[in-house]
């Protein structure tokens, strides 16, 4: 009978431990679900723009001081650095949330300022978002981080104002100001026109392209729409060219190779530069 006692003592500590080691499991350490490097890019806004976007950025969130806290980086050439100690990690419905304050250090010119700033971040199925905000800076500065490539949805369609260079077999160097080109898409097909006083009107009725270190290659084949007096003739035309996400040096070069021996037209964008003199 003491032997059964002994026994049935012992099973109740072997259900005692189980169950311990059950609750213990269940007080997960949230940080390592959101703990990694993270590339992706970026959409900033502030009172005075809005949509600026840039590539290949990177967020390192490490492990904070004690359970579910983390330490997060972001270091931009564009924006500055953000560094957020012990931000706070949580679980709901929108997956791991992260949450915390800390320090945006920026400026220009090699005058560095530190701002308060807060982030916000969200960890669910492999794909993170964060978002940064600086109040003090220029009215309110918000930069959205999204994991991953960026889509060509968001880069490609727009209009494009800048001058033109012409060359073809009879002159070379025949520029024109106030020139527009257009991209317009939906389903991820985009068809491109540039209408000018100059060169008549081109079209491209489906662009490819590929992407690739922050750049979108185009390319495309249509018509090119011309003449003079009121007699217009078709001519088959290609596109080439480029777009890096920050759309600060875009380049679209039309050719059409059965006008004037083949005539070239490479687009620029911003103003025409002025011409230099020779004294």
């Amino acid at each position: 009978m003491k032997k059964l006692h002994l026994i049935l003592m012992f099973a109740v500590l072997m259900l005692t431990t189980a169950c311990s080691d059950n609750h213990e499991g269940i007080k997960d350490n949230l940080s390592k679900h959101v703990i990694g490097k993270y590339e992706g890019y970026t959409s900033a806004s502030c009172a005075y723009f809005s949509g600026n976007m840039n590539a290949d950025q990177v967020i390192t969130v490490t492990e904070g001081s004690e359970n579910n806290k983390v330490n997060i980086q972001y270091v931009s050439s564009t924006w500055g650095t953000v560094t957020v100690a012990d931000a706070v990690v949580v679980e709901n419905e929108q997956g791991y949330v992260v949450s915390g304050n800390g320090k945006w250090s920026m400026g220009h010119n090699g005058s560095i300022n530190d701002y308060d700033c807060t982030v916000t971040g969200r960890v669910k199925s492999g794909e993170a978002q964060f978002i940064f905000s600086a109040p003090a800076v220029m009215g309110g500065l918000k930069v959205e981080f999204t994991e991953g490539e960026v889509p060509a949805s968001l880069i490609l369609p727009g209009t494009y104002e800048g001058w033109t260079d012409a060359s073809c077999a009879y002159f070379q160097g025949m520029t024109a100001d106030n020139q527009i080109i257009t991209i317009v898409g939906k389903d991820n097909v985009y068809s491109v026109s540039y209408e000018s006083d100059t060169w008549g009107t081109f079209t491209i009725e489906e662009l490819t392209f590929t992407y690739s270190d922050g750049v979108f290659t185009i390319s495309g084949d249509g018509i090119c729409k011309m003449g003079m007096d009121g007699d217009l003739k078709d001519y088959p035309c290609t596109l080439s060219g480029s777009i890096d996400v920050e759309k600060s040096v875009p380049s679209f070069i039309f050719n059409v190779p059965a006008v004037m021996g083949g005539l070239s037209i490479t687009f620029s964008s911003g103003d025409m530069p002025s011409e230099s003199t020779d004294e």
